[in-house]
């Protein structure tokens, strides 16, 4: 492609980086040398988004979790040391977006939590298992990573969308709020003890309280967006 947008993954001595055609290669940290390579479009049936691959992989134990997005299942699972595909999700076949996915505990289970452009999932870090779902009104381009605590799971984007928390439970998640008050772009959120910091589009620098939603302070002319 044109250039990289992912930071690589380091984890027990490899590094995993993922190029924003969807090539994703698996060195050695010491030596360089490539112990592996997979495509997420050619192997795994990915489709690629206006704006390429930008995701960070995550490395869960023996497994690197991508999102290859597409009819063979949004997120995939891959032996860390052969790419091996170990499980893809076949209940979950939207395309993907530009979020790095998290894993959480939650309920006695491992689960990978990624969020795409009308949605946000907890799979089974097992077998890739759907286990909830959350329905989110995402536009253009959907790039913050989601945000974990205490059974709670927030996600945010940019182009006038704004943020959502959600209660987990046994079943259907709960909504806790649904707002504008961060409408972060790109960047990311940060969550400090119960406070949430970020840009938001038309509010500048903002700290929102995490439990609530509500705006705790912004800054608009100092700083913008970066």
């Amino acid at each position: 492609g044109d250039g990289p947008r992912s930071t690589p993954t380091v984890s027990g001595g490899l590094v995993f980086a993922l190029g924003g055609t969807g090539d994703l290669v698996c060195a050695d940290a010491k030596t360089g040398k490539k112990k592996w390579d997979k495509s997420l479009t050619k192997d795994l049936g990915g489709v690629i988004q206006n704006w390429g691959y930008t995701e960070s992989p995550l490395v869960e134990g023996e497994l690197v979790i991508v999102t290859p997005g597409g009819s063979k299942g949004t997120i995939a699972a891959l032996s860390v040391k052969n790419g091996a595909v170990k499980w893809q999700t076949k209940d979950y076949t939207e395309n993907a977006q530009y979020a790095s996915p998290i894993a959480i505990d939650q309920g006695g289970k491992r689960q990978i939590v990624q969020l795409v452009m009308n949605s946000f999932v907890g799979i089974s870090a097992d077998d890739g298992k759907q286990l909830w779902k959350a329905e989110f009104p995402g536009r253009t381009a959907v790039i913050p990573t989601p945000i974990h605590k205490d059974g709670f799971v927030y996600v945010a984007a940019g182009y006038g969308v704004g943020c959502k928390m959600i209660k987990l439970g046994e079943s259907t998640p709960e909504t806790v709020y649904e707002n504008k008050v961060m409408t972060n772009h790109h960047g990311g959120v940060v969550l400090v003890g119960d406070h949430l910091s970020g840009y938001s589009e038309g509010g500048g620098w903002v700290c929102q309280d995490f439990k609530t939603g509500a705006e705790k302070w912004s800054e608009r002319a100092k700083l913008r967006k970066g």
